[in-house]
Order: C-alpha cells, then sequence, then structure tokens
C-alpha cells in the first residue's frame, strides 16, 4: 500500500535514473485526497493514472509538452494511482515521483 503516517498513505521515488521509463503506484485504500508531486533534471512527459482494480487504467493527466516539474491537489475517484515518466535526459540526470493520499 506504502507507507502510512498520521492517516496518510504515500510512496515516493526519489533520484532514480531518468534515461528509464520510471513509474510508482499507490493503494489509496479509499483515501481521496491526492497529492502529486514529479520532477525531472530534463524535460520529460509525466502521465498520471487512476484504475479500480490495477488492469484498467484511466488517463488522468499527460503532459501537453515535455516538462521539469508537475504538482497537482485534486479529489481522486481511484483506488489505485500510478504515476509515471518517460525515458529522457542523459546519464546522471534523475526524477524524482510522489503520491500522498489522504
Amino acid at each position: 500500500m506504502g507507507e502510512v503516517v498520521h492517516g496518510v498513505v504515500s510512496i515516493k521515488l526519489i533520484g532514480a535514473d531518468e534515461t528509464s521509463n520510471q513509474s510508482i503506484v499507490l493503494d489509496t485504500d479509499g483515501r481521496r485526497l491526492l497529492g502529486v508531486y514529479a520532477s525531472a533534471d530534463t524535460a520529460t512527459t509525466f502521465t498520471l493514472e487512476g484504475s479500480d482494480d490495477l488492469t484498467n487504467w484511466h488517463t488522468e493527466y499527460t503532459s501537453a509538452s515535455a516538462e521539469t516539474s508537475y504538482k497537482d491537489v485534486l479529489w481522486n475517484p481511484w483506488r489505485y494511482v500510478r504515476l509515471s515518466s518517460a525515458a529522457a535526459g542523459s546519464a546522471g540526470d534523475t526524477v524524482t515521483l510522489k503520491l500522498s493520499a489522504k
């Protein structure tokens, strides 16, 4: 499910290799308020998706063009949420992905 602290469930991937696709999945366990944070050294595309069964994913957000950060707080109807980044940059470039739900 992720780490739970004071009723908030969260998952994070910090400083991952940006030259590969990266993603994290959070089981919100019914929590509806969702915080999203993504940043990258080199502009890339971020995608936020939701699912109730871990099989059928519905896109909630995709970068319109390459960007170095994406932040949002939204009301989430999904049990599972996936945040991903596309491969970009060169050796040494990193990406950070974080999701939290309350």
